[in-house]
Order: structure tokens, then C-alpha cells, then sequence
């Protein structure tokens, strides 16, 4: 532990928000995936950088591959809501803040210094341990399709990019994108970066002049009821003041509407849970409109009836329906021998005996390879920082996880 801070802060203070000034996602991210291999390297670990997309760390020798899944890059900030300098890392009130804390770097760098005390231990393991890097997951995971075109797949994996005690269920997401024409007062109107955001602003202007803007508060889309959409309450305000049919169509069918009710196409599972949607980004300009829906399914959802009803509603108007991206569910079976192990590991240094297996509506990579969860890093009663302004990770949780991950390891490779 003696120097995993710095580590730590080396990374978090990289910008790894996706870029195009340099292929394949920005100089960020280069900079930060040879940073965190120059880290390994200099802990005697061999070190291996995949044009860019990913890099690995490894040890140990064997025929198969378990598989640590973390990524690099990270979401947009709005600077104007931090209280911090988003990648200048500081501890206060044993809490770590800095963009990345959470969502990956921390559990990154404590997957890393797990199978570091491992090494210098002496331990042996009877597979390779495999630390995989990626720089795309907030944006694709195009550096996980990378890594399977020109490497071996691990035969096991998991990705602390989650919740504990384990996640052996990840819900499909459905990304979706309406455009068209549109006879409306707005001039102009923007809000939202990401899909898997909740837009806590929105800003634009009517015909007439009048500036619009409206601030909410970002969550992660698996989550929308953390978050306050800035476009819902933009919305709620223009409909009670103009009769204008494109306002309509919004509130109709897309505002404050987390379950995808409004257009018939909610579901359930006993499992998983709700479907949710998370209404993300909205640009209108020149009479031309677009929006991007996120989509969170669990197992009984019917995929097609989502995009049906969405042809179904546009149809009047003549707008566009484009499916922008789309990943299936994801289970792997809760009594495996991989679930069960790392269950056994979190109960292990936590004493919560009763825990079970649970689904989420996040992806991780996990989604990337089969035999594959997300494990940790947040605490069943951690706040979600993930995707949100002032992103932190309890200090507690960070150096707790070390051991729950380095005792997994252990477990999975003996």
C-alpha cells in the first residue's frame, strides 16, 4: 500500500474523457493506458499495449486466463458544478474526489495492487492473471472489440466496474435515436453529452428571442431517478405556456417517464427489475430536431415492441427511428463456480452472510466475454457517485476492496 496513492493520483490526474484528437480515443487516453503500463512495468509485471484501444497487465503462468476487466476513460464533466477540480484527486473526510474515483480508476488501481500483494507474496497461480485495460467503455467498448479481434479471451473474468456482493445479471441496452423536421417556436435548444447520462442542463433560444434554460442533476442512466432531467423540466414549463405540436410530441410520449411507460412499452422481471428510460440528449436547430433515448431491458422485455411503438408514434410526423446501438442481456448462472467464489470472498471481509447475487441495469464489460460478472467496487450502502458531479469513492471502500479482490483472486487461480 505504500504507494498506491500515488499511483493512483497519477492516472486520476489524466483528462481520459473521449477525444478525437488522436486515434482511436484521444491523447487521454493514450497518455493515461501507457502511464498505468509504465505502473506495472515498474513493478516487474509484463506489459502489453494494444494499439492504443486497451492494454494489459499479467501474471502468473498457465493455459487459461482470468480475466480483470477495468477501462481508463471516463465521462464528460461539467466543471461549473464541481467544487473540486475534477482531475486534481483529494481526500477529504475520508473520501476521495476526483472524476474516475469510482467509475473506473479506483477499482482499477485496487485490482492492480490486489494482484500486486499476490506477487509479492510468492503467490503462484494456476492460470494467468490478466489486468485488462480499456479506453472506450464509456463510449462503445470499441477497445474491447479490439482486444477479441487480436487476443486470447480469458476463460474467466469479472469487472469491478459495479456493486458488490456480485452481479450476475446485467439488463440489455437499447440506444435510439429520433430526428426530423419540425415546424415548432424553438430556434434553438441543446442538452445532454452521453446517452448514459441524465441531462442536468439545457439551454437554447425561441424564435421570438426568448433564452431558455434549465439546470437538473446527472445520474447514471441505469439509475434515471437518481438525477433530475433538465429536459423534463424545460418541458413542463414551455407545454403550460404554448400550444406548439413538437412540446407536445415531447411531453406526450419522452418527459418524465422513467419506465418507458408513455409509448406501452414498460416491463418487468422478477430478477431484474424495471425497465427504465432515460430521455438523454435533445438538439433542435434550422427546424431540425434529434433525440437519443437509453433504453435499460431486463429479461422479459420485448425488444421489438420498444422499437415498434417508437415507429408507431413518429409515423405522423414523418420522423426517423434509428437504433444507435444496442448490447443484449447478460447472465451468467448464480450458482457457478465464478459467482459463488467471489460472493464468497465479499462475505468473507464484510460478515454480510445473507448476501445473494443480484442484477443490475448497468453495463460493464463484463457484457464482452462469456463466464464473465461485474464485482464491486461500490458497497450495498455506498452512495452512487458514478456519472454524477463531485464523483467520489469512500476511502474505506477503496482499501476494503484490495483485500476482497486480492482473496477472490486467490479463490478463482489456487
Amino acid at each position: 500500500m505504500d504507494n498506491f496513492y500515488d499511483d493512483l493520483f497519477t492516472i486520476l490526474k489524466i483528462n481520459t474523457i473521449y477525444s478525437t484528437d488522436e486515434a482511436p480515443f484521444g491523447s487521454g487516453n493514450k497518455k493515461c493506458l501507457n502511464a498505468m503500463l509504465e505502473i506495472g512495468k515498474k513493478y516487474g509485471f509484463k506489459t502489453f499495449n494494444l494499439d492504443n484501444y486497451c492494454g494489459y497487465i499479467e501474471y502468473g503462468d498457465g493455459k487459461e486466463i482470468l480475466g480483470v476487466l477495468c477501462h481508463l476513460d471516463v465521462v464528460d464533466v461539467n466543471t461549473n458544478k464541481w467544487l473540486t477540480n475534477p482531475f486534481i484527486p483529494i481526500i477529504k473526510d475520508n473520501k476521495l474526489y476526483a472524476r474516475g474515483a469510482m467509475d473506473d480508476k479506483g477499482p482499477l488501481m485496487a485490482s492492480f495492487y490486489a494482484i500486486k500483494e499476490l506477487k509479492d507474496e510468492g503467490f503462484k497461480p494456476n492460470k494467468r492473471i490478466r489486468l485488462i485495460m480499456g479506453c472506450n467503455e464509456e463510449s462503445g467498448s470499441l477497445c474491447m472489440k479490439h482486444y477479441k479481434e487480436v487476443e486470447e479471451i480469458p476463460n474467466m473474468s469479472f469487472s469491478p466496474d459495479a456493486e458488490y456482493p456480485v452481479i450476475f445479471g446485467e439488463k440489455g441496452i437499447l440506444v435510439v435515436k429520433i430526428s426530423g423536421k419540425i415546424d415548432s417556436i424553438i430556434k434553438e435548444l441543446h442538452a445532454g453529452v452521453k446517452h448514459n447520462i441524465v441531462p442536468d442542463k439545457i439551454e437554447g433560444i425561441l424564435k421570438d428571442g426568448t433564452k431558455l434554460s434549465k439546470l437538473g442533476k446527472s445520474a447514471h442512466a441505469m439509475n434515471p431517478e437518481l438525477g433530475i432531467n433538465a429536459i423534463s423540466l424545460l418541458i413542463d414549463e414551455l407545454k403550460n405556456k404554448y400550444d406548439d405540436s413538437f412540446i407536445n410530441f415531447l411531453d406526450k410520449y419522452f418527459t418524465n417517464d422513467l419506465n418507458a411507460s408513455k409509448i406501452n412499452a414498460n416491463s418487468t422481471d422478477e430478477l431484474m427489475g424495471n425497465l427504465t428510460s432515460n430521455l438523454a440528449i435533445l438538439d433542435v436547430k434550422d427546424n431540425y430536431f434529434s433525440i437519443t433515448i437509453d433504453y435499460r431491458m431486463p429479461k422479459e422485455t420485448d425488444y421489438d415492441n420498444i422499437l415498434n411503438n417508437l415507429k408507431n408514434i413518429s409515423k405522423p410526423y414523418n420522423f426517423n427511428v434509428e437504433v444507435l446501438d444496442y448490447m443484449k442481456l447478460h447472465i451468467v448462472n448464480p450458482n457457478s463456480f465464478l459467482v459463488q467464489t467471489l460472493l464468497n470472498s465479499y462475505k468473507k471481509y464484510t460478515n454480510d452472510t445473507n448476501a445473494l447475487p443480484i442484477s443490475i441495469g448497468g453495463g460493464t464489460y463484463a457484457k464482452s466475454f462469456l463466464n464473465s460478472v461485474a464485482f464491486g467496487i461500490k458497497m450495498p450502502n455506498d452512495e452512487e457517485t458514478c456519472h454524477i458531479d463531485n464523483e467520489y469513492i469512500n476511502i474505506s471502500t477503496l482499501e476494503l476492496s484490495i483485500k476482497i479482490i486480492k482473496d477472490a483472486i486467490k479463490e478463482l487461480t489456487k
